[in-house]
């Protein structure tokens, strides 16, 4: 084992001890239906996993740095309440955020329960769920935010441009009408950056008459609830030139021979855009254009906003616009059915705002 270095980090599984490490390779393993001990952690995600796994790594590295940490000993044996609560005040004496603190600790409930699963620690994740009940935001959301309408006519600006702009090389008006799409997407189905990098031609994208949908399966979502929404009606001739001019183009400026792919954005090597390129590419768009960086993520925060201040009688559908869970058992065509009246009320707004010149928001603002 690599000698442990000191410092607020993660410690990586090379560096735990050695009851850790086999507790976590064992919880990895394929699932075994006679042995719930084995293959605990396959139930999550890969990147539920690997957050886990960093959260374990900071705790170790805390034990490690007030010294508590025996590399033999057993991981249960060391998570005493004691103990969790004496990490819970040194990640607050840290400054680390309420939310950042309760997540950790949930963290570190999720990997005890799979390295250790033969203890009981539904105290530990009760614990982890009353701090998170409990925690308030550090960072005022707002701060990064955009009207909706702006960022929505960058996009189209941007879509317009690489149209008729005959000068610029055909790759870059490629890629400006790509983010120019992405922009606008973002403004009216606020999808998590995980799902709108995701989507793929005929299937999450899909086809009906003369309309362009959304579809996801639960399994693609982080509620696991499924989630249908329409594309803005606006934006089908946009779709469609991308795919038939713009995406084609992308394809080809590939260097190598790929295997075919239904990926609807392609980055400028020809490949399946990454989350994190999308993320670049959002976030460097916006900083240009209003001197501040928009995440993916914003544009949910703005979609929640915006409807619950601009059309407070649509309030009630935010999750279904944004593919939050129900707080009700609803039946599935339901949640379907407000998914979509959720995205075209949205449409009306942004559309209302564009043509009233930022009036409704002015007057909003005023009140």
């Amino acid at each position: 084992m690599s000698a442990f270095t000191s410092g607020r980090r993660a410690l990586p599984v090379s560096q735990w001890p050695e009851a850790d490490q086999a507790g976590w390779r064992l919880a990895n393993q394929p699932q075994d239906l006679l042995d719930d001990s084995v293959g605990y952690a396959q139930r999550w995600r890969p990147a539920t996993r690997k957050l886990t796994q960093e959260g374990y790594g900071y705790w170790l590295d805390w034990l490690a740095r007030s010294g508590q940490l025996s590399m033999s000993s057993n991981p249960a044996e060391r998570a005493t309440p004691d103990c969790l609560c004496a990490y819970r005040d040194a990640m607050q004496a840290d400054g680390l955020a309420p939310y950042t603190v309760a997540g950790r600790t949930q963290q570190v409930g999720n990997a005890l329960a799979a390295i250790a699963p033969e203890k009981d620690w539904a105290w530990l994740l009760r614990g982890a769920s009353r701090l998170r009940s409990k925690a308030t935001p550090t960072r005022d959301k707002r701060v990064g935010m955009q009207p909706a309408e702006d960022v929505e006519k960058l996009g189209f600006d941007m879509m317009h441009a690489a149209k008729h702009d005959r000068f610029r090389p055909k790759i870059d008006r490629a890629v400006l009408f790509r983010d120019g799409l992405l922009l606008v997407m973002l403004v009216h189905r606020a999808l998590r950056r995980a799902n709108i990098t995701a989507i793929e031609i005929g299937r999450q994208l899909q086809r009906r008459d003369k309309d362009w949908w959304l579809r996801f399966k639960a399994g693609e979502m982080k509620t696991h609830r499924p989630f249908e929404c329409s594309v803005p009606v606006e934006l089908t001739a946009h779709v469609d030139h991308y795919i038939d001019v713009h995406r084609p183009t992308l394809l080809r400026c590939s260097r190598k021979a790929l295997a075919p792919t239904n990926a609807l954005w392609i980055s400028k090597q020809g490949t399946h855009m990454t989350s994190a390129a999308i993320y670049y590419q959002i976030t460097a768009r916006t900083q240009e254009e209003f001197g501040k960086p928009i995440s993916p993520h914003k544009f949910r925060h703005t979609y929640a906003t915006d409807t619950a201040t601009l059309t407070p009688s649509q309030v009630g559908s935010i999750q279904f616009g944004l593919g939050h869970a129900s707080r009700t058992a609803s039946e599935k065509h339901y949640n379907l059915a407000q998914m979509v009246d959720a995205g075209r009320a949205y449409d009306e707004t942004i559309d209302a705002l564009r043509k009233g010149g930022g009036q409704t928001r002015a007057h909003q603002r005023n009140l």
